[in-house]
């Protein structure tokens, strides 16, 4: 059994170490990333050419990601979009979506 004295001596010494640690971690981005792969609910009038139509891609990058399911794109399944990501505020990874709103939009109207 380890002497009260040396527990205390490695307590102290492991919370030393971790104070080191925790005060260099810090919770920003530097740079974006090259692939990233998000999630797209199809509507009942989508096809691939919309969709990469849709979030500015090519039709030929999401059929790489999705070839168990493309061809046969069926209302409301799951398939993968690839985007590359970028730092947003210097604080973290995403992407930004950029849809224009026209007159008499609506989450249906925009969905499908």
């Amino acid at each position: 059994m380890l002497e009260p004295n040396l527990v205390f001596r490695l307590v102290a010494f492991m919370l030393l170490i971790s104070s080191c640690f925790t005060s260099i971690v810090q919770s920003a981005c530097n740079r974006g990333c090259d692939l990233a792969l998000g999630s797209y609910y199809t509507g009942p009038s989508s096809d691939i050419f919309s969709i990469a139509e849709y979030i500015n891609t090519d039709a030929s990058k999401i059929l790489k990601y999705n070839q168990d399911t493309v061809p046969n794109v069926q209302s409301f399944v799951r398939i993968n979009v690839p985007f590359s990501c970028d730092c947003i505020d210097g604080e973290f990874l995403g992407h930004v979506f950029n849809y224009d709103l026209t007159s008499g939009d609506t989450y249906e109207t925009m969905h499908n």
